[in-house]
């Protein structure tokens, strides 16, 4: 490990999080910052690293204080005369909190595209924005008796929801690729498309944006067409104006980019749960943008999926939505991490899941916040025997690493997922972070050390406690074969 290089990206932390400190009214002489002090050697700069996590948890904990102290004091529906004001003294007026219209937050992150008209609403989460979305939908083809749609996508909350649209006056049929989207010639009687960019399954394909802005040509002139994104894999990476300016000769689309919020767009620290839908359309369509603009309004406050205003209160910081580096950092450090994994033939590590490593595939978002390790002959024992290794030599160096779900935050995290069918799938999921630390360095030692291994009865001798450790607390999961 280059430890002066690490020594100085975390400095680099150190000033970023002071930065965000003072976004959050933090005052850093509440803390001892040490991080002058320390030498380039791995057992002071563990403890850098350390320190810097405490740091972030107490910006968090403080700013999640100060979010209390404005909302706490509201009742759910409070006097009209009453002045209600977040911590970063923005002003908003409602008279029933699940009615609560947060304009002037939502005018401030939504991000401005020449020659296109938009605004942004935010949800209590993405399935709620997609939700009052394809409501919106049905709404808009109300005097059509049969609504068709495409859902170019794999995440599975996405699935569902889009599944229970599926009725006997909506049909959204799930395609593979846009090859297919061209050869089936869709385009011609298609309302609506709902594109991940990148899909969240376990192969993370990429969707070829060139060959759709193609197929998009092909779409008759005087239909109306609803061009849906879900960008949470990417947030800010996604350069929309890149793409919109390519499809602006395209007459009649709606352009709706939906996203989860939690997890890059709130610098790791998690404060709120939150879906962010963002619209945008030519001029000649501003008058039906209006009108969808009041039906999503009114939607989010009959249906309460809209924010609290402890939510509101939590979101409203210079930054939200508007920080595009730590997206960006995000995907670039999980890129620079697959890519550093040697994995071996016959290795117990069969294949590392990340688009950058497709070098054959050309499309624009070849980019992740995490990465798939796919080990051999899987089940949940040997998953749980990886992590617990991974883990176990973490703590030789006083490491310990959070296994846990999602992605995004600033130190790295690891589990491992399963899927539900009936011979299940399975990987080890590691989400990198922010920060390339000693932990972040170290598990790629770790991980490239265990590539080197070719069966997991290797394995089993290499680390005998730990098999036998896991082995009784499982009685029921047995390690099979190799």
């Amino acid at each position: 490990m280059e430890l002066e290089k690490i020594k100085k990206n975390l400095a680099k932390e150190t000033n970023d999080l002071i930065e965000l400190a003072a976004t959050l009214n933090y005052d850093i002489n509440n803390i001892n910052l040490l991080y002058n002090k320390f030498n380039t050697n791995i057992n002071e700069l563990i403890l850098f690293e350390k320190q810097l996590d405490q740091f972030a948890n107490h910006i968090r904990r403080n700013w999640f204080n100060l979010a209390h102290l404005s909302s706490s004091k509201l009742y759910k529906s409070p006097d009209i005369n009453e002045k209600i004001m977040t911590p970063n003294k923005t002003e908003l007026n409602y008279g029933y909190e699940r009615c609560l219209s947060p304009k002037k937050l939502e005018n401030r992150i939504h991000k401005k595209v020449e020659n296109w008209e938009g605004f942004s609403l935010l949800y209590s989460s993405a399935m709620a924005a997609l939700t009052s979305l394809l409501n919106g939908i049905k709404k808009f083809y109300k005097k059509k008796n049969f609504i068709k749609g495409i859902f170019l996508g794999s995440y599975f909350e996405n699935y569902h929801l889009i599944d229970n649209f599926n009725s006997l006056n909506m049909n959204i049929t799930n395609i593979v690729d846009t090859k297919q989207l061209k050869e089936k010639n869709y385009i011609y009687d298609l309302d609506f498309i709902i594109i991940e960019p990148v899909k969240y399954n376990l192969n993370l394909e990429t969707i070829n944006l060139e060959d759709l802005i193609e197929v998009l040509k092909y779409k008759p002139e005087d239909k109306s067409l609803f061009l849906i994104f879900d960008t949470t894999l990417l947030s800010g990476a996604f350069k929309k104006e890149k793409f919109l300016k390519k499809i602006s000769s395209i007459k009649n689309i709606f352009f709706i980019e939906i996203k989860s919020c939690l997890k890059l767009d709130q610098h790791g620290l998690e404060f709120s749960n939150s879906g962010l839908m963002s619209v945008y359309a030519d001029k000649n369509l501003i008058s039906l943008m209006n009108k969808l603009h009041e039906f999503f309004e009114g939607f989010r406050s009959i249906y309460g999926s809209g924010l609290s205003f402890n939510q509101v209160c939590l979101l409203d910081f210079n930054g939200f939505n508007q920080n595009t580096t730590y997206s960006n950092t995000i995907l670039k450090n999980n890129e620079f991490f697959a890519k550093s994994i040697n994995k071996k033939p016959n290795s117990i590590i069969e294949k590392v899941i990340h688009p950058s490593l497709n070098y054959d595939n050309l499309d624009e978002y070849k980019m992740a916040p995490f990465i798939f390790l796919k080990i051999k002959n899987p089940n949940d024992f040997k998953c749980n025997l990886f992590i617990e290794i991974i883990k176990y030599e973490l703590q030789k160096i006083n490491i310990n690493i959070k296994v846990s779900n999602s992605f995004g935050f600033r130190q790295t995290r690891i589990q491992y997922i399963k899927t539900v069918e009936k011979k299940p799938n399975f990987v080890i999921k590691i989400a990198v972070g922010k920060v390339k630390g000693i932990m972040f360095y170290k598990m790629i030692e770790i991980i490239n050390n265990l590539a080197k291994i070719e069966n997991f009865n290797a394995l089993q001798n290499v680390y005998p406690n730990i098999y036998n450790n896991l082995k009784k607390s499982n009685h029921n999961l047995n390690l099979v074969t190799n």
